[in-house]
């Protein structure tokens, strides 16, 4: 997960675990997460920003998120932005009795720790 944004974000993930990942300003997260179907919901404290709500269906696969405040007062192109997060990803959660994980640091991939 990238916040390229200015705010801390709180992500809320509803399905075969329910769980709350908190991220920093600018910062990149990973995660790990039992297969399954969940609804998410992404919060800034900015009565300004509208919440995001969405599906996903994760089924063993890496997948990552990148998330923007989009300004209505600005002309951009909303298709080619590149992350403005940075710094290392950090492993932020597991499931409990999964096993070792580690995340690349430069990807965020995380992959079974031997």
């Amino acid at each position: 997960m990238d916040n390229s944004t200015e705010f801390h974000l709180l992500v809320f993930y509803k399905g075969p675990e329910n769980i709350i990942l908190a991220c920093r300003p600018y910062r990149k997260l990973s995660a790990v997460l039992k297969d399954g179907e969940y609804e998410i919901a992404v919060i800034a404290p900015s009565g300004e920003i509208s919440p995001y709500h969405g599906k996903v269906a994760l089924k063993g696969k890496w997948q990552k998120s990148n998330y923007t405040v989009d300004r209505s007062d600005q002309d951009r192109d909303l298709f080619n932005r590149s992350s403005a997060a940075h710094g290392e990803y950090v492993l932020a959660r597991a499931p409990k009795g999964a096993g070792g994980f580690r995340v690349d640091a430069r990807t965020g991939k995380v992959t079974k720790a031997d």
